[in-house]
């Protein structure tokens, strides 16, 4: 978020610190996939971590896509969740 009020007015600035966030929201997609146990859920998860290497490629940044970008960090930050809790 900060770095979408800082770059607004600069979406070449904000594209770039997209595209090094998606890799990184992939590698944790991926790793709250591996330790999901329910068969269901995984096979959801797989399809939204699909989507996430062509987010954003050649597009002008829209709300949407930042909307979209936060909706991933909630997933990524309730797999945590759930995962911590399991540990317990």
């Amino acid at each position: 978020m900060r770095e979408y009020i800082n770059n607004i007015s600069d979406s070449t600035t904000l594209r770039d610190y997209i595209n090094k966030e998606i890799p990184i929201l992939k590698k944790k997609l991926d790793k709250g996939i591996k330790e999901c146990d329910d068969e269901i859920t995984k096979i959801k998860l797989q399809e939204v971590a699909a989507q996430l290497p062509n987010y954003l490629k050649g597009r002008i940044i829209k709300d949407s896509h930042i909307l979209t970008l936060m909706r991933y960090y909630e997933l990524v930050k309730s797999l945590e969740e759930v995962h911590n809790e399991t540990k317990k």
